[in-house]
């Protein structure tokens, strides 16, 4: 080595370590003109490879490490910059050789081994990627990233204490204790251990050094737990320390409870988010004043829909809010991208969820993605979700392209419109504080969203709204800013799910007595249902009600209340009438709900997985229609099987049909079991959405 490159060499080393990869980069490629022997250095193509990398040029990157190879095949460095440059690139399974290999070089090299477990769980390798995270951690006990790689991956598996410790040992190696408090926290909120969590967002927000992200957090978990006001003060003080932030400064104006105590408390709040709304829209000058916040924006509307009122006005506000947001920050996304030529391939269709997981969202449209027909659709799905089960391991194997991404709207965006995709669609926009800014979007030529969350968006961006014909209601279209496009049935190929057969001593319910569940979570239960329920137990002495709630939360002991209060003006006990069982998974659910005699649905927000639950296990439901979709589901599927006599007119005859039929159910429970084909496991809705995407893209047979 000639003391000129040595010299070179040592100046560039200085600038990456200063974190000017650019000049890095000019200064190895100016010593390096002209001059073959430099050119084959393997120290200096090793250097230009990290300045490529850091700069934001992964490409080049790969191309000087692969020389590197050439030159010197055993150099531990390169093989794992190699890894993680492949891993950038999105070619996993090159990351993995790469860093596999620089592990065999080097067994006891502990940041080797956790890139490498990184890349195996990307890639659904999670016993790989558990194995490999606690070979991290033994090696270097010190290594935080090892922890929380293998707190994130416990948790993925659905090992919630063995994550929780995981965390805890990741929050013990953070020089910055309020990051290790707040990740704590997130961790314990992300597990619904929601008292501790606050306990530890408390700590991590009162810290002198700390910033707006844990008070923010605070303000989610006190919301979540129903501590309005307690939500309401972390948000204000996480705002006065941070006010460009956006996220606080959008929950303070538009932070809406989960339990009212009444009709008009509905009203009073919604008035307080009508003016919340409008005085960030009056501001939009000073908020657009600092474009690069709405990429950490991470707010939802969620609770707005369940007061039952016409949210269109509203959501078309909010979505011109963020609209303007993202117009400043991101002016090239605005605009449609252009198609690719179609000769020669099939439509290229995309899917993008935080929800791709057993749930909700996930049991009715993952048909959506695996049953379109392969010959005439491309189908990518990009999931942004932490959370990783059966669900979504099938997917990942089921569907021509799979992207998991990290929780960045900059980055999720940015790799959906890289994709090149005819349409796009978002199978729930609303429940989730990412979807508003990347509804905002232009992410592909066609845009549509369905009703795994049942309000319009109100985003110019959204073309299409997807919904079900038998649902909605006549002047449905006046409900949407979207062009609705209908399907029949319940819109999906819903596989039915499996009851295990129960009886009601497993779950400590009494026997000789009628019991009408009401399963839904309890944000979900309008002030109006309170007389309905007094209703059923005033008509039936026999009859118990029963719900589903955390008995630690603020928000039971809020609405144990309302409910409490209703019922004494009718002189009937809550303590001797009402049942209450915990929050289950799945299946635990539906076989709890099988030893239960008739669902009463919510009204304003009626069930649609929780319903098909019901239908699934043979126990009948009565409702009484809304006036929007999301009111409308449980009325629909009954119609289907042909039970009209379920859905009341009147919400006064609710009472009477359920009492009815839990006298006598076993007429319906045998349709119930009977009928269900006409609405589980159809093949209609995917041809009908297969016909909808051939003809809003403008594709015919011909043309692919």
């Amino acid at each position: 080595m000639t003391p000129a490159l040595r010299q070179a060499l040592i100046a560039a080393d200085g600038m990456l370590r200063r974190n000017d990869a650019s000049g890095a980069r000019r200064a190895l490629e100016t010593v390096a003109k002209g001059n073959a022997a430099i050119t084959e250095s393997a120290d200096l193509q090793f250097l230009l490879a990290q300045a490529c990398f850091q700069s934001g040029d992964p490409e080049s990157a790969r191309a000087h490490v692969e020389r590197v190879f050439v030159l010197r095949p055993n150099l531990v460095e390169a093989h794992r910059l190699h890894g993680l440059v492949m891993a950038d690139l999105g070619l996993l399974a090159g990351a993995a050789n790469s860093l596999e290999r620089a592990m065999a070089l080097q067994p006891a090299d502990a940041r080797t081994c956790t890139n490498l477990a990184a890349v195996y769980r990307r890639r659904g390798m999670y016993p790989e990627a558990l194995a490999t995270y606690r070979r991290a951690t033994s090696i270097n006990e010190s290594n935080p990233q090892g922890w929380r790689g293998l707190a994130e991956t416990l948790q993925a598996l659905g090992r919630e204490d063995e994550s929780l410790a995981a965390w805890k040992r990741w929050s013990e190696q953070v020089p910055d204790k309020a990051e290790g408090s707040a990740g704590l926290g997130r961790a314990l909120a992300q597990a619904r251990r929601w008292a501790d969590a606050e306990v530890a967002l408390t700590k991590a927000a009162g810290l002198a050094d700390s910033g707006y992200a844990a008070a923010t957090m605070l303000g989610f978990v006190r919301r979540e737990r129903g501590d309005t006001a307690g939500a309401l003060e972390a948000y204000q003080g996480a705002s006065m320390r941070a006010p460009t932030a956006l996220t606080p400064r959008f929950a303070a104006a538009l932070t809406l409870p989960q339990i009212y105590v009444s009709r008009a408390d509905v009203k009073d709040w919604r008035e307080r988010y009508a003016g919340g709304l409008a005085s960030l829209s009056a501001n939009l000058p000073q908020l657009v004043a600092t474009p690069e916040a709405l990429w950490d924006l991470d707010w939802s509307n969620f609770y707005l829909g369940y007061q039952g009122e016409d949210d269109l006005a509203l959501q078309r506000e909010y979505a011109r809010l963020v609209g303007a947001l993202a117009r400043a920050a991101s002016p090239n996304w605005m605009a449609p991208p252009e198609p690719l030529p179609r000769a020669g391939r099939r439509l290229r269709i995309g899917f993008a969820s935080s929800h791709f997981r057993n749930c909700t969202v996930g049991a009715y449209f993952e048909s959506w993605l695996t049953d379109l027909d392969p010959r005439q659709f491309e189908v990518h799905a990009f999931y942004f979700g932490s959370e990783v089960d059966a669900v979504t391991q099938s997917l990942r194997t089921r569907v021509d392209h799979f992207v998991h991404l990290q929780r960045s709207v900059r980055h999720i965006a940015d790799r959906v419109r890289a994709a090149q995709l005819d349409v796009l669609v978002y199978p729930q926009l609303g429940m989730d504080g990412l979807d508003a800014t990347l509804a905002a979007l232009r992410l592909a030529p066609v845009q549509c969203v369905a009703w795994g969350h049942p309000v319009t968006t109100g985003c110019e961006a959204i073309d299409y709204y997807f919904s079900c014909a038998g649902m909605e209601p006549p002047d449905s279209r006046r409900h949407y800013r979207e062009t609705l496009l209908l399907l029949p049935g319940v819109g999906t190929r819903y596989k039915k799910p499996t009851v295990r057969a129960a009886t009601r001593a497993e779950f400590g319910l009494p026997d000789r007595v009628s019991i009408y569940a009401c399963p839904q979570s309890l944000f979900k239960i309008h002030p109006d249902n309170d007389a309905l329920f007094c209703d059923v137990l005033a008509e039936d002495p026999r009859g118990h009600l029963l719900f589903c709630a955390e008995s630690d939360q603020p928000a039971t002991t809020l609405f144990r209340k309302r409910l409490r209060d209703a019922l004494d003006v009718r002189g009937i006990d809550l303590d001797q009438r009402v049942l209450w069982q915990p929050m289950r998974r799945p299946e635990e659910f539906r076989s709890m709900l099988s030893v239960c005699d008739v669902m009463l649905d919510t009204l304003h927000w009626s069930g649609g997985n929780t319903s098909l639950d019901s239908l699934a296990a043979g126990v009948p439901m009565v409702t009484h229609p809304g006036r929007f979709l999301r009111g409308r589901q449980s009325a629909a599927m009954l119609r289907d099987l042909g039970l009209p006599e379920l859905i009341a007119t009147e919400t006064s005859a609710v009472a009477t049909i359920a009492v009815g039929v839990a006298n006598e159910p076993s007429r319906i429970r045998a349709q119930i079991i009977t009928e269900s084909g006409r609405i589980f496991n159809r093949d209609e809705p995917i041809q009908a959405l297969e016909s909808h995407l051939l003809r809003i893209t403008g594709w015919a047979h011909q043309g692919m």
